[in-house]
C-alpha cells in the first residue's frame, strides 16, 4: 500500500493491569479510518519503548489486524542495535506492516558511517519502504543530510524520510534539495508545522491519533489550494501543540482527550514519566480542543 497522506500514530491504550487492551485498540482504529484516515502509525509516543518485545510484537499484529487493509499500518522499528532493529522490522514485516519507520541509536553517539550501516543492514534485511525518522528535536542526535541523500540513492525504492530536527522548514527543504526533489517526506511534529511543510513538497503527515477531524479536513484543504480555509483550521492546532514541552506531555494530553471523546477508558502511561499534567493545564487543553473542534464542525 502507498504511504502518503494523513497517517496517525497510534496511542497505547491499557486496561485496568497495565497490559494492551485489545478491544479499545480496535476501536481507536475504526474511529480513525471513519473519519479517512489514509493509514495509521506506530511510533515513539505509542510507547514502543516502554513495551517488551513480545509487547511490541503483539501491539504490531493487532493494529494491522484491526486495519482490516483500509490502509496501510506503518510499524515501528528503531532499537539501540542494528540487530535489535532488524529483528523488529522483521517481526513488523512478518505481521503484515506496509511501511517501517526507524529512528536510529538514540543513546548512542553513533558515527556517520555507523547510522548508514544501521539503515543500510535494516533495508537489505526487509523488502518494504523505510521511514527514516530524524527524532533530534526531542530525542537522540540529527541525521546528517547527506547521509539521508545517500541512502535515498542506494535505495530509491524504499526509503522516506520523517524530518523533526529544528528548525523543521530548512532541513526538510535541505533534504529535499539534497535528493533532487525526489524523495517522499512527511511532516513529523504533530501538525505544528504542516502549512509551512507542505509549500515545501511533503507527501504526507504523521501527527497524533487524537484529532482525525481535524488534520483530514487541514490535510485537503492545502492539497485543494484553500490556504484560507487551511489556516483557518491551523492556528488553534498550532496553539495546542505549542503547549506540549515533551513526548510524556504529549502522550498525557492525547490520552486525556481521547478518554473525553469516549474512545479510551483512562488516560494511563507507563512510568516513569516525564510530565504530569496539574489541573490548570489540563483546563487548558481542554478548552483549546474544544475550539479546535467547534472550528472543524463550523463548515
Amino acid at each position: 500500500m502507498k504511504l502518503h497522506g494523513v497517517l496517525p500514530v497510534i496511542q497505547m491504550p491499557y486496561d485496568e493491569r497495565g497490559d494492551l487492551d485489545v478491544e479499545t485498540l480496535r476501536k481507536l482504529v475504526d474511529w480513525l479510518f471513519a473519519h479517512e484516515v489514509d493509514g495509521v502509525a506506530i511510533g515513539l509516543a505509542s510507547e514502543i519503548m516502554r513495551q517488551s518485545d513480545a509487547e511490541r510484537d503483539r501491539f504490531t499484529a493487532e493494529v494491522v489486524r484491526a486495519a482490516r487493509g483500509r490502509g496501510p499500518v506503518v510499524a515501528h522499528a528503531g532499537a539501540e542495535s542494528a540487530r535489535l532493529a532488524v529483528r523488529h522490522a522483521k517481526a513488523a514485516q512478518d505481521a503484515g506492516a506496509a511501511g517501517l519507520m526507524v529512528t536510529p541509536p538514540c543513546l548512542t553517539a553513533c558515527d556517520e558511517a555507523g547510522i548508514e550501516a544501521y539503515y543500510e543492514a535494516l533495508a537489505e534485511a526487509t523488502a518494504i519502504p523505510i521511514v527514516v525518522q530524524d527524532a533530534s528535536g526531542y530525542q537522540g542526535q540529527p541525521i546528517p543530510i547527506e547521509l539521508q541523500a545517500r541512502l535515498f540513492k542506494r535505495f530509491p525504492e524504499r526509503m522516506m524520510f520523517k524530518p523533526e530536527a529544528l528548525p523543521l522548514g530548512p532541513k526538510l527543504s535541505a533534504l529535499r534539495d539534497a535528493t533532487g526533489g525526489g524523495a517522499p517526506i512527511f511532516e513529523g511534529l504533530g501538525g505544528l508545522g504542516l502549512v509551512d511543510a507542505h509549500h515545501r513538497g511533503i507527501v504526507g503527515t504523521m501527527p497524533g491519533s487524537v484529532a482525525p477531524w481535524a488534520l483530514v479536513k487541514l490535510w485537503r484543504a492545502l492539497n485543494a489550494g484553500n490556504l484560507e480555509e487551511a489556516r483557518r483550521l491551523h492556528r488553534p492546532l498550532v496553539s495546542i501543540i505549542a503547549l506540549y514541552p515533551n513526548l510524556d506531555a504529549f502522550l498525557a494530553v492525547d490520552k486525556r482527550q481521547l478518554v473525553r471523546q469516549g474512545l479510551f477508558k483512562n488516560d494511563l502511561v507507563r512510568g516513569p514519566v516525564g510530565y504530569c499534567m496539574d489541573a490548570e493545564t489540563a483546563a487548558e487543553f481542554d478548552a483549546l480542543f474544544d475550539e479546535l473542534k467547534r472550528i472543524c464542525d463550523a463548515r
